[in-house]
């Protein structure tokens, strides 16, 4: 369990967040959505122990994450995938080499890093991307390599940043089935963005940051319309003209005797 209790950032002279409290449960799937710079990334960035919060205390089942020495937090941090956008890729590396580069950090053989790193290529159906250089990426293939390194170190936890920018509709689409699948397998999930379109996409509980206050956002529908009727719209037509009964009709049969 991640919680936030009451936790206050003060940066210069502006309270970035607000006294903020979220419960994350285990598997739980939540995005957080917010303008640029109403404080997204400072917030994972909490959660992740990368920054101390002014008020307030920051819980990780049930210890206080600001109580745990420097040395310790990497083994924390084992636990997590982390996607931050302006941290996606190294641009002199290949494809595979930033999906591996989180395994080689714990040890793994760079063979079984590599088996690792493939599978998470083909998952996101990018295994062409595999030889291309970050450098050479577009933003939303290093967006999709950058979900792809997250999740390659089988964490418990992954912490997304803007994890659509950049993409085209298809990449959106591989990305949202993607996060769909992991949070399926039990992992919890915790994106940030600046569109509902986010939470539609992946599923999520959607909750809004603006101003400092993180507050629960009405539940996101789908866009898609309904097809219509056609019998109906035929129906309200014809009504429009006054060619339709809405009585029915009755009709006189005369019935003949037939005498042999």
């Amino acid at each position: 369990m991640l919680r936030l209790r009451n936790v206050s950032l003060v940066l210069g002279k502006k309270e970035v967040l607000k006294n903020v409290s979220l419960d994350i449960p285990p598997q739980g799937n939540i995005s957080i959505i917010g303008e640029s710079g109403s404080g997204k990334t400072l917030l994972l960035e909490l959660l992740i122990g990368m920054r101390c919060p002014t008020k307030g205390v920051v819980e990780v089942d049930g210890t206080d994450l600001m109580s745990v020495p420097e040395g310790a937090l990497p083994l924390y941090r084992r636990r997590l995938g982390i996607m931050l956008h302006d941290r996606l890729v190294l641009p002199d590396q290949t494809a595979i080499q930033n999906i591996a580069f989180p395994l080689s950090l714990q040890g793994l053989p760079s063979k079984e890093a590599r088996s690792r790193a493939v599978q998470a290529l083909d998952a996101l159906g990018i295994r062409s991307l595999e030889n291309d250089r970050g450098q050479a990426l577009s933003k939303g293939e290093a967006s999709l390599v950058a979900l792809a390194r997250a999740s390659v170190g089988a964490p418990l936890i992954i912490l997304l940043d803007e994890p659509f920018d950049g993409m085209t509709e298809m990449e959106m689409q591989r990305a949202a089935h993607f996060l769909k699948t992991l949070h399926a397998s039990g992992k919890t999930i915790v994106s940030c963005g600046r569109s509902m379109d986010l939470a539609m996409r992946i599923g999520s509980r959607c909750l809004k940051l603006a101003n400092g206050i993180l507050a629960e956002e009405p539940a996101a529908t789908s866009t898609e319309e309904k097809a219509p009727d056609l019998n109906e719209l035929a129906r309200s037509a014809l009504a429009a003209r006054g060619k339709l009964h809405t009585q029915p009709i009755q009709r006189k049969i005369r019935v003949t005797s037939i005498n042999s």
